[in-house]
């Protein structure tokens, strides 16, 4: 079985938060994966307004990337805005798996505060953020495709650092981290008091 990695939009929201739900009730361990529902994924893919010296908006050019120290004046409070990848099923078209990433800027939601980055930094790191994949497409590597496509996306953005939380316990997980690069940071308690591995890779330019 053959698939295709596209990047998602908006309008894949509700697919998008179906992915999660299913994979989440699916889970015998429930702690390990906080899902996120449709609004919030409209809202990641949301493009952030940016705004000149005098306060004027830009016009955006919705298939060009906004780079990361842009993200200092584009994010209100904790607002999150990022990107999400989809992984399709070359046989029948059916959505198989999903990849999100946002980008926290410097706001208090930065994992890399967790690890003692600098705003500087901060502003340069994204968020691996979620990753789902239906229980019938499984085994295909597709969280390490996803992944690895986000990445590339990612180092030609500009972003020099990504972190990701995985839960102890969750070794493929982590394993898949591994194989990629990321190495644990710090142990912490995060979504409400579970906890997660923090872990971190710096991008080779």
């Amino acid at each position: 079985m053959d698939f295709r990695i596209e990047k998602a939009a908006p309008s894949d929201a509700e697919a998008i938060a179906a992915v999660i739900q299913t994979c989440y009730d699916t889970l015998e361990q429930k702690e390990w994966y906080v899902p996120d529902n449709a609004d919030y994924i409209r809202d990641l893919l949301a493009s952030p307004q940016i705004y000149d010296e005098t306060g004027n908006p830009v016009p955006q050019d919705s298939a060009l990337p906004t780079p990361p120290q842009a993200y200092k004046e584009t994010l209100p409070g904790n607002a999150l805005h990022g990107t999400a990848y989809k992984a399709i099923s070359m046989d029948n078209s059916e959505l198989a798996g999903i990849f999100t990433v946002a980008f926290p800027g410097d706001s208090p939601k930065n994992m890399g505060y967790d690890i003692g980055f600098c705003p500087e930094q901060c502003r340069r790191l994204a968020h691996m953020d979620s990753a789902a994949v239906l229980p019938k497409f499984r085994g295909f590597q597709l969280q390490y495709r996803l992944m690895t496509a986000a990445e590339e996306e990612l180092r030609r953005m500009g972003f020099r650092y990504l972190a990701a939380t995985v839960h102890p316990d969750n070794h493929a997980s982590k394993g898949t981290m591994l194989r990629l690069g990321y190495q644990v940071m710090a142990t912490k308690e995060k979504y409400n008091g579970t906890l997660r591995h923090i872990m971190l890779k710096t991008l080779v330019k």
